[in-house]
């Protein structure tokens, strides 16, 4: 089964079993599979009752709801009751942070649904309507009833997937801007019903990828659209009440979702669909699918009152079908292609923290991102679905696995394309250049891989890494040199390029961390950690190195001393350090800012690498202070001694280690130091600036 393997894919097999159950459970035909899809689904009383006491049990299990709602979930019905136990059994089986209640507006339903429903179950409210009042005015009349900070409309013919709620309300809670925050519908059969809707200049319209693949890149990111189905649509209810609700020029029955999108963003408001807010829609359940009897009539009538209201803004649509890849999102006028060695994990190493926010400030600035992992094209779980999240297009296998594959099959017309990585830069940059001539390129070569391998090499006087190293060298200016920019992290390494290619443009893009507002007091704090992600080798080396050396003569002046050891990946040998005394090799920590929080300062003691340290940048900007060797403040805009200390030796170091642990008043002055530092070199706003004067000089 199509829906069962879509399910699996994107969520779990304990997912899928619980949606084909439940469809099961209350016989729910499907669409296009059965004969019997579109016409009425039924229960006798006694079933119904035994459903209905069964939704009480369940919702009597459930946490009660603070005095405030988050959400009032307005579900619209007319008979069909087995969808309707169906829609509320489903709301009622995934956890979410928001609270909600669920409105039922019944039409005057003549199957068993009243007597159902007169079962009590918490968090459900029953408002049956005197006649049957047309979609349209029963939302609007129901919505009446709502007390939430949001109102959300759900069709009764839906089975809501995990975090749907979440996505939405999360999305209208940190975004004021965004008006009416819709999801993406896939039917029970498997297939995608729509991502969002497009209005041609006629006045018709599409639900963008109907019947395609839901699990599409193109189909998985936040975007704006011209509206979204109101089969699951969300937005702030005092915005609602302002609106009117529905138009009732709309009454019974269609385009009146439209409608609404399209007097919301004339208020100057964005209309989008969150596809990772999911929800199984079974099309045509109530009003049929026929266009030529009975409320699904009303669509042909309703779409040329639409046309008729808003003919001014259709105006400066595209004719039916012209570019639908394009018109899907019809507002965005720049697009950036962001290449990078694997999907960004900001919590795991400062390049990722850095592409991730590159790819931030470009969507900020008005472009529209696409993504590619070029090493595997493999979709990430929840890393992934963070670039989505945020408006960012994330290309992954199977829909592309080659980046030959990707550039054949697709038309973008890129502006700037950004390609993060010396690896990056030399297997792609060639082929770039000739399939989009007009675009921009950017090369951030996030450190100078053939100088950290030259000081590698030089420490072991390995005559054949020495060799290596020069190869690299060579390959890595002539990819700096195609670039129309390049960007580097650190004043060592742009003064080096300079030198060797006097005609590249370079400029100085230091590492991304923000300033903490507040600093957590000395009094809470205790021991020295040093973090670093153990893929990267001079990180392994160092913490070995520091242990072996450094540590002791710090244990000789403060014998209760604390060495934390924090990173990503972290193997064995390194693990194995505990057996020296006062250390704790920790391993990967989900919240290292909370972390760091309760340590007195961090260590970067490098004896090899290039490049601007994240280690070194994200400690300052904790207020944590910095005790590293030469090669960790590099070119990093730091002064040694006020806002980091420096030392080359063990003996240098173990005494900075000491004085930081031991004198409270040279910590402070340290710590407020580097908080300064960050914001003046490293802060989001000063990356903004930068990125910003960069684009506009290349434009």
């Amino acid at each position: 089964m199509e829906l069962r393997r879509f399910l699996a894919a994107e969520f779990d097999e304990a997912t899928a079993a619980d949606v084909t159950d439940r469809i099961d459970h209350y016989r729910l035909p499907i669409p296009g599979l059965q004969a019997q899809a579109t016409k009425d689904v039924a229960c006798d009383v006694s079933e119904a009752l035994a459903w209905a006491h069964a939704l009480a049990a369940k919702a009597a299990g459930r946490p009660q709801p603070a005095a405030m709602l988050d959400v009032s979930i307005v579900v619209p019905v007319f008979n069909q009751l087995p969808f309707t136990l169906a829609c509320i059994d489903a709301l009622l089986s995934h956890e979410s942070r928001y609270s909600f209640e669920i409105l039922i507006g019944d039409d005057g339903s003549t199957d068993a649904t009243a007597t159902a429903l007169s079962v009590p179950i918490a968090g459900v409210r029953h408002i049956r309507h005197a006649s049957n009042l047309g979609f349209v005015r029963n939302c609007n009349a129901t919505a009446r009833e709502a007390s939430g900070r949001h109102v959300l409309f759900l069709n009764n013919d839906t089975l809501v997937l995990p975090h749907w709620l979440d996505e939405l309300i999360s999305l209208l809670d940190a975004d004021p801007g965004i008006g009416l925050a819709g999801s993406k519908l896939v039917f029970a059969d498997g297939r995608l019903q729509e991502c969002g809707a497009i209005v041609w200049r006629d006045g018709s319209a599409w639900n963008y990828g109907r019947l395609s693949d839901p699990r599409r890149p193109e189909y998985c990111y936040l975007r704006d659209v011209d509206y979204v189905s109101g089969a699951s649509i969300a937005l702030p209810r005092p915005l609602w009440e302002e609106l009117g609700g529905f138009d009732e020029l709309f009454v019974p029955a269609y385009a009146e979702d439209a409608d609404l999108a399209f007097r919301i963003r004339a208020r100057g408001l964005r209309t989008v669909v969150q596809p990772l807010s999911q929800v199984i829609h079974f099309e045509g359940i109530t009003s049929g699918t026929d266009l030529g009897s009975g409320a699904k009539a009303y669509q042909v009538e309703n779409l040329q009152k639409l046309k008729q209201r808003w003919a001014n803004v259709l105006a400066s649509h595209r004719a039916n079908a012209d570019r639908p890849e394009l018109e899907k999102e019809r507002d965005v006028r720049k697009r950036a292609l962001f290449i990078d060695h694997c999907t960004p994990t900001p919590n795991e190493d400062a390049g990722s923290l850095v592409a991730s926010e590159i790819m931030q400030i470009f969507t900020d600035s008005g472009y529209k991102v696409t993504f590619i992992p070029e090493d595997n094209f493999a979709h990430m779980g929840p890393t992934t679905a963070d670039l989505q999240r945020r408006g960012i297009e994330a290309i992954y296998h199977p829909a592309y696995s080659r980046m030959a594959a990707f550039l054949a099959a697709r038309d973008d017309d890129f502006d700037v394309i950004f390609l993060h990585r010396f690896k990056v830069g030399e297997a792609h940059m060639d082929v770039l250049r000739r399939r989009y001539p007009r675009a921009r390129i950017v090369f951030l070569n996030a450190d100078m891989h053939h100088l950290r391998e030259m000081r590698e090499a030089e420490i072991s006087a390995d005559l054949a890494a020495i060799a290596k190293a020069r190869q690299t060298r060579d390959i890595e200016l002539r990819v700096t040199a195609t670039a129309d920019v390049a960007l580097v992290h650190s004043t060592y390494e742009r003064e080096l390029l300079q030198q060797a290619l006097p005609d590249a443009l370079v400029d100085l893009f230091p590492l991304i961390h923000d300033p903490v507002e507040h600093v957590t007091p000395l009094s809470q704090r205790e021991g020295v950690c040093f973090v670093g992600g153990f893929r990267h080798p001079p990180n392994a080396d160092g913490i070995r190195w520091f242990v072996d050396t450094t540590w002791p003569l710090v244990l000789a002046s403060v014998p209760d001393a604390k060495l934390y050891i924090v990173g990503s990946h972290m193997p064995a040998d390194i693990r194995d350090l505990e057996q020296h005394p006062g250390v704790n090799a920790v391993g990967f920590v989900d919240d290292l800012e909370r972390f760091l929080a309760r340590r007195r300062l961090t260590i970067a003691p490098l004896r090899y690498g290039a490049g601007a340290k994240g280690k070194v940048a994200g400690s300052l900007a904790q207020g944590v202070p910095v005790v590293c060797t030469p090669i960790g403040a590099e070119g990093m805009q730091l002064s040694p001694g006020d806002n980091v200390l420096v030392g080359q030796t063990p003996e240098e170091l173990a005494a900075h280690v000491v004085t930081l642990l031991t004198d409270d008043h040279a910590w402070q002055r340290m710590s407020v130091a580097g908080v300064a530092y960050a914001r003046d070199v490293t802060s989001r706003a000063m990356a903004r600036q930068r990125l910003r004067a960069i684009l506009d000089r290349l434009s």
